[in-house]
Order: C-alpha cells, then sequence, then structure tokens
C-alpha cells in the first residue's frame, strides 16, 4: 500500500449553497460562510449546523432526503443571523419576481390541464424554468460554480481551480426525477384526499424529493438503472448551461475562505 495513502486523512463528504455575495459550505457537525463584503474583504463565520434525526434517517429509505433537506433549509436563518450581511438567492429581486409569477402561472396551468399529473408536471417545470432563469443574474450562478471547484478541490485532492464546476452531488441531479416523481405522487396524493390539496401537494412533493433522492442514492453506489443514468447526465447538463457560470478568481477566494473555515470548524468539534 502506498505510504502517503496510509497517512492520508479521512476527506468529509461535504455540501454547499450559492448565496449572492459569497458560499455556504456544510460538513458534517458544522456550517462555514464567506461573503465578499461591500469594502472588497472577505468575511466568514462558522458555527455549529442542526443534525436532528440524520443518523436514523440514513438508514430509513424514503426519508433520508427530506430530513437532510428540513436540516439544510434550518441551517439557513442561523446564517443570516450570525451574519446579516449574507444575501441568499431567493432574497434577490429577479428571483422574488420569479416565485410571484410562478405561482400565479402555475396555478393557473393546473385549473387549465385535465390530467391532475400532467398540470403538476406542467406547474413544476415552469417554476424549475423560473428558478433557473433567475440564477443567471447577478453572482449566484459564478458563486454556486466557485462552490463546486472548492469542494470538489477538496474531495480530490487537487487545487479548486482544477476542479470542475459541475458537481455529481449537487442538487441540481435531484431537479428533474424529483418533478417527474413529485407530479405522479401528487395525483395520487389527491386521489386519496381530494378534500385537502394544500396537503396533498405537500405529500406529493416530499415524496419526490424521496423517491429522486432515493433514485440517486442508487446511482452513486453503482446500482443504478438506466433511469438513474439518464437524471444523472440531465443534471451535469444543467449545472453547465443553467445553473453555474465559470467563477473569477475573486469568486472562487470566497469559496475556498468557506472552506477553509468549515475545515477549522470540523476539526476543533473533532479535537
Amino acid at each position: 500500500m502506498d505510504d502517503r495513502a496510509k497517512t492520508e486523512p479521512e476527506r468529509m463528504q461535504l455540501a454547499g449553497m450559492a448565496l449572492q455575495n459569497g458560499v455556504l459550505v456544510l460538513g458534517p457537525t458544522s456550517w462555514a460562510v464567506a461573503i465578499r463584503t461591500a469594502d472588497g474583504s472577505i468575511r466568514t463565520t462558522a458555527d455549529k449546523r442542526p443534525s436532528g434525526g440524520e443518523r436514523i434517517s440514513t438508514k430509513v429509505p424514503l426519508l433520508r432526503g427530506p430530513v437532510r433537506l428540513a436540516n439544510m433549509l434550518r441551517v439557513l436563518p442561523t446564517v443570516r443571523m450570525a451574519e446579516p450581511d449574507a444575501r441568499l438567492g431567493m432574497e434577490s429581486r429577479t428571483m422574488l419576481a420569479g416565485m410571484v409569477v410562478g405561482t400565479i402561472v402555475t396555478t393557473r396551468l393546473r385549473r387549465r390541464v385535465g390530467s391532475i399529473a400532467v398540470g403538476e408536471l406542467a406547474a413544476g417545470a415552469f417554476s424549475l424554468a423560473m428558478t433557473l432563469a433567475s440564477m443567471r443574474t447577478g453572482e449566484v450562478a459564478a458563486y454556486h460554480g466557485a462552490e463546486h471547484k472548492a469542494i470538489g478541490g477538496y474531495e480530490q485532492g487537487i487545487e479548486a481551480v482544477e476542479a470542475t464546476r459541475e458537481h455529481p452531488r449537487c442538487g441540481t441531479q435531484l431537479a428533474i426525477p424529483m418533478l417527474v416523481f413529485s407530479s405522479v405522487a401528487t395525483q395520487g396524493a389527491l386521489a386519496l384526499a381530494p378534500r385537502n390539496p394544500r396537503v396533498a401537494r405537500i405529500a406529493g412533493q416530499l415524496l419526490g424529493v424521496a423517491a429522486a433522492t432515493e433514485l440517486f442514492r442508487a446511482g452513486a453506489k453503482g446500482r443504478g438503472t438506466a433511469l438513474a443514468t439518464a437524471a444523472a447526465r440531465a443534471g451535469l447538463k444543467l449545472q453547465t448551461h443553467a445553473t453555474t457560470v465559470e467563477p473569477s478568481r475573486d469568486q472562487l477566494d470566497v469559496a475556498e475562505a468557506a472552506l477553509a473555515a468549515l475545515l477549522e470548524a470540523e476539526a476543533l468539534v473533532a479535537a
């Protein structure tokens, strides 16, 4: 065995999110954010992250996806309180306008399309298109690329600048299968609870997240079907053409600062 392999520290599996003005990175026990401030400097903040239910849910199919998503969303208010100058992608005027337009159009699509599943699919596709379009404004897509390069470089043991801006574990990989599974699941939920359409749609969305996560996990472990392979390829295409752009050196510096702060926070927890 290579002596270097014996001494090489085990690399954590990280996640992240692009902000309007920086990058958020999440580790097993901590989160760290780095932002580019108004004066051009980089400021980092780190803290413990919520992880309720993850140990149990990882062993339960269809539960791990929604639990992980919920815990990631629970981080966001904490980040905003700890770093008030951080700006989430969803806080941009363009994205907010897209959400309003998306809500109006998707409501009409659901009413006009005869088939529930087709209506949900059309509404979801339009909402996804609006989200992808809004990511191309400002610096979100560039910081998304920077986040992928920093995390990918760390995981591969190479310089961030050498890593690709597409990452196989990006949430974009779940977008298309989640859209399809949610549409089918929502139709079933509405059939079972026609008097509670709001609850049925929420249940359908959660089932969509759960099913897409299981498909993704199967593909990542080499047990994927043709469907998993096709979904993965589509997700990478979305990253290349819609959700990321090549970051500047300044943007990559911010992502690397977030990664460094995260690794320091995890090391302190381990110690």
